[in-house]
């Protein structure tokens, strides 16, 4: 595992659409689907593909991404350092599996942690599978129609959030390609 020096955007992970709370999570681009994918030891799905080639190609980055067809560049974003590193696949397997066996030490219910170790959770970037998470669905379920109904307003809402945070993003990545060039 090697760290890395480059400047990390304050919302890096939420820009690069990993949904949830681990303290570090493996981003990795699945050159079989062209998808960024994300992985924290317990969660994985596809994330925002756009935003990591946008910060991909940043000069501070562009030298350490591999998007050959046989192998993926795999990155862990410590969340609570804010440190980047660059990792082989045998080390990222290695980091999900001390995160995975983490989150079970931390779990105070004994039931918890014998349900969390019978579920295992196999990383192979060679998959093109993706999780669909139900909890980030912009659909609301209305018992009384017993159907889901399409939230407009919420949908509106998630957009101009997420086009603002591009936006930020974008304007973020300018700024840091600026001292570079000098």
């Amino acid at each position: 595992m090697k760290k890395l020096e480059l400047p990390i955007h304050p919302k890096l992970e939420t820009i690069f659409g990993y949904p949830g709370q681990a303290p570090r999570v493996v981003f990795y681009y699945d050159p079989h689907s062209g998808q960024l994918m994300y992985d924290d030891g317990l969660e994985s799905g596809s994330a925002n593909t756009w935003a990591y080639l946008l910060w991909a190609a940043h000069p501070s980055v562009k030298g350490l991404v591999n998007h050959t067809a046989q192998s993926a560049s795999f990155f862990l974003l410590d969340r609570r350092e804010r440190k980047m590193y660059t990792l082989t696949r045998e080390e990222t397997l290695e980091a999900l599996k001390a995160e995975r066996g983490a989150w079970q030490a931390a779990q105070p219910d004994p039931l918890t942690r014998l349900v969390a170790s019978r579920s295992e959770h196999v990383f192979d970037a060679s998959r093109s599978e993706h999780v669909f998470d139900a909890s980030r669905s912009e659909h609301v379920f209305d018992a009384s129609r017993s159907e889901h109904v399409f939230d407009a307003s919420r949908s509106e809402h998630v957009f101009k959030d997420a086009q603002q945070l591009m936006a930020e993003f974008l304007l973020w990545l300018e700024r840091c390609k600026a001292p570079m060039a000098a």
